[in-house]
């Protein structure tokens, strides 16, 4: 909670040195559960990004049904903040569970993506060691979220894989990737060494 409340400080003092000097481009921010105290206390602060940078994604985590989607919307909405697209974090058994419903209110609300987290997913599940890109199981998981979100025409996005600094995994990943998904798929990366990759 104290690493919560000094990072929604930092970001507050972001917004407050960076008033009239952004370059316009528009930026995504992940923000707390729809429903927790912690989104709550995320809403002055997401209206604050809002308002500096322009807000073009929020993405919500641990999106477990179609109303979880549909309760972070109001929130936004009733809070008055301006943003582009909502994008559901589906990282848990419940969710995965409920994915063809997540995905019909992804499609209600506009949403363009689907974001699977993995790693959140495996800690729910209690899978440990966690599955590897070279087992069959780990792409059992991806293709179960992915389908449905294909079938719906959304994208889907791979979360991070520690080893991505690996180039030869990080293009047998894409391969499999496209095999699921086509070209409609991203991969998120878990820091700025990745990117270039």
């Amino acid at each position: 909670t104290e690493r919560r409340s000094r990072g929604r400080k930092q970001l507050l003092d972001l917004c407050t040195q960076c008033h009239g000097l952004t370059d316009g481009r528009r930026v995504a921010m992940r923000i707390n559960q729809a429903g927790s105290e912690d989104f709550e206390r995320d809403l002055p602060v997401v209206r604050a990004v809002a308002d500096t940078f322009g807000l073009a994604d929020v993405l919500v985590p641990k999106i477990v049904s179609g109303e979880d989607l549909h309760a972070a919307h109001r929130g936004l909405e009733n809070a008055g903040i301006a943003y582009g697209a909502l994008i559901p974090m589906v990282e848990t058994r419940q969710g995965i569970e409920q994915i063809g419903e997540i995905v019909a209110a992804a499609v209600e609300l506009g949403s363009p993506a689907l974001v699977y987290g993995y790693h959140d997913y495996c800690f729910d599940a209690g899978y440990w060691p966690f599955p590897e890109p070279h087992e069959k199981r780990y792409w059992e998981l991806v293709t179960r979220v992915a389908k449905p979100a294909m079938a719906a025409s959304l994208r889907y996005v791979q979360p991070p894989e520690t080893e991505m600094h690996d180039e030869k995994l990080l293009g047998e990943m894409i391969v499999r990737l496209r095999s699921i998904c086509g070209e409609r798929f991203d991969i998120f990366s878990a820091g700025m060494s990745q990117t270039p990759i």
